[in-house]
């Protein structure tokens, strides 16, 4: 499949754009091939525009102000860049106030997009409800592997939701290649040890896994000293943030962040801003840790065992 047949996909199966709507992609100068081919295949289906951002130096930047107001005045954003703006107050104001549908390709590139985004969209979405179905309602959740993670989290009362990569509806946020069933546990009720082998959020592959201890919701210790400096010297940035577990048949194990979390199997946990998750929490950084083969157990009950679903 080639890259436009790809951004096909994009805008008519995971947008449903239509003529009447004014799109923006957001790119830097190491995504322009893919913002291009989404701009000029995009334009089959409604107004679209482009703007190059400056490169940000971690996930959860902000993008300049001029960007920012142009997304707000957006119904469509597409923001293939090289860290996440997912995550930022310029997305969640350009959804929840401008009603922009907004789609995130942080660290995106090719050989991803070529691979992970072509796939059953309906069977995703079905395996993440799934999963999400057993966690409504729960009061917490438990998260083991073989590795050593032990990781306690409460999730009573907060927003359970998927990346179905269907961004359909006003307001709506995706994140493509898409596929996770994700939640945003309480502030200051998570406990316990994270042990990340599998990708982490500055380095891409982990060569030997680290341990980041959690208590009262909060990063307390790591043993990686990059993370540990950035989370701990950034204003709300050892908030735990997120909870999520992959869902995406198509996507593998390559050391991209992007990719990495949406592989079945898998589960990842960040730290930093969850108020685009239903949380409390805002901060200028959102920074995801994937780990391998997770146990599940919500309120006593195994969900996934080893990264797999328990009951089909």
């Amino acid at each position: 499949m080639q890259l436009h047949a790809v951004s096909e996909i994009v805008w008519k199966q995971c947008l449903a754009a239509k003529s009447h709507e004014k799109a923006l992609i957001v790119f830097d100068r190491k995504t322009k091939e893919i913002a291009d081919s989404l701009s000029e295949t995009g334009k089959k289906y409604c107004a679209v525009s482009m703007i190059e951002t400056k490169k940000s130096k971690i996930s959860g930047q902000e993008p300049e102000k001029s960007v920012a107001r142009k997304m707000f005045d957006s119904d469509i954003v597409v923001a293939p860049t090289t860290f996440s703006l997912t995550h930022t107050k310029a997305v969640l104001s350009a959804r929840k106030i401008g009603g922009a549908r907004v789609v995130t390709m942080p660290g995106i590139t090719r050989e991803m997009l070529l691979r992970a985004i072509p796939i059953d969209y309906m069977e995703m979405k079905k395996y993440g409800e799934k999963i999400i179905s057993e966690w409504n309602g729960k009061k917490s959740l438990a998260i083991e592997t073989d590795a050593g993670t032990d990781l306690y989290v409460v999730i009573k009362g907060r927003k359970i939701g998927i990346d179905s990569g269907l961004c359909i509806e006003a307001g709506s946020l995706s994140n493509l290649p898409a596929g996770e069933a994700e939640t945003s546990p309480l502030e200051m009720k998570s406990e316990g040890k994270i042990v990340v082998d599998l990708t982490h959020p500055l380095k891409g592959k982990v060569k030997r896994p680290f341990k980041i201890t959690v208590e009262n919701g909060e990063m307390v210790d790591c043993t990686d000293n990059a993370l540990w400096k950035i989370c701990s010297e950034t204003e709300n940035g050892t908030n735990l943030a997120e909870f999520a577990v992959g869902t995406n048949p198509k996507a593998k194990i390559t050391g991209n962040l992007l990719e990495d979390e949406k592989a079945i199997g898998t589960a990842h946990i960040a730290f930093g801003t969850n108020k685009s998750l239903g949380g409390k929490v805002q901060s200028s950084i959102h920074l995801d840790c994937v780990f391998n083969k997770p146990t599940i157990t919500a309120d006593g009950k195994i969900i996934l065992k080893g990264g797999k679903m328990e009951h089909g």
